[in-house]
């Protein structure tokens, strides 16, 4: 049985680039994010695990799947998204924020990626709300992840303070926001501890899903080193060159919008 482990201590400069998003392969998130399995299979018919932890091994090309992993967490923020189920992608994203009391300005030129408050949803037609649930707030935790997992053909693989970016939105949104609360109300900076994080199913009328679960290692208190620095340091580059970018894009479309209007004015004035 073959066995992987990959650690951030003992990545090259280039694995390391690779791993926080340095790269120019745009067919990848900019970051692996952990997430929650809920295949059955893979596209080679691979039995996998459901209900368990996975992040992506840029060096293996894998998923690597565990069923309890060690997240300690640098940074947390929000991020809007609006998913456009017809093309299947997401067709607007905002700034990364922290302060609900900010500009969150969107990709479209718009803010909020157009979400708006539930007293404002009120005279919406059905065709506009349904536009409304695809608009969601992300809760977006990066961290560092470590656990003992297997790939999809059972091979064995540790990961070790491996850097992710674990979003969640729905049910999870609330029980991350949760446990970052406790995390708060030890007093100190959150990247002095690390959650352990499991799942646990749930059943809403014939839907079944999977959430986590949570245990903040508070009697295992981490000194921050050089190397976490530099991790953040990476997280925190990440997040402005995304806000930088949607920025751009916002600015130009705001100009669009601005010289659209300017058009149909000009034709309505010469129609006239």
């Amino acid at each position: 049985m073959m066995t992987n482990e990959i650690s951030v201590k003992q990545m090259s400069d280039a694995q390391i680039m690779a791993a926080i998003g340095q790269t120019v392969d745009t067919n990848r998130p900019i970051l692996s994010r952990l997430q929650i399995n809920r295949d059955a299979e893979d596209d080679d018919n691979n039995r996998l695990p459901t209900g368990h932890y996975f992040v992506y091994h840029p060096e293996l090309e894998q998923n690597i799947y565990g069923e309890t992993v060690d997240f300690r967490p640098f940074y947390t923020a929000y991020q809007y998204m609006a998913y456009n189920p017809t093309e299947k992608k997401y067709s607007s994203r905002s700034v990364i924020f922290k302060n609900w009391k900010e500009d969150i300005i969107d990709s479209t030129g718009g803010t909020r990626c157009g979400k708006l408050p539930e007293a404002q949803k009120v005279n919406l037609t059905p065709a506009e709300l349904e536009l409304q649930k695809n608009i969601k707030c992300y809760k977006m935790s990066y961290g560092t992840v470590s656990f003992k997992g297997k790939n999809a053909k059972g091979d064995d693989v540790k990961i070790k303070d491996f850097p992710v970016l674990w979003r969640n939105t729905g049910t999870n949104y609330n029980i991350v926001n949760e446990a970052f609360t406790g995390l708060t109300n030890l007093g100190k900076p959150m990247f002095k501890y690390t959650l352990t994080l499991g799942t646990e199913k749930r059943k809403a009328g014939a839907v079944r899903f999977f959430v986590s679960t949570y245990k903040i290692n508070k009697d295992a208190e981490l000194d921050f080193t050089s190397t976490d620095e530099k991790t953040l340091e990476s997280f925190l580059t990440i997040i402005n060159s995304e806000n930088k970018s949607v920025s751009t894009l916002h600015g130009k479309a705001s100009t669009q919008t601005e010289s659209d209007g300017s058009d149909a004015k000009i034709i309505s004035q010469l129609a006239q």
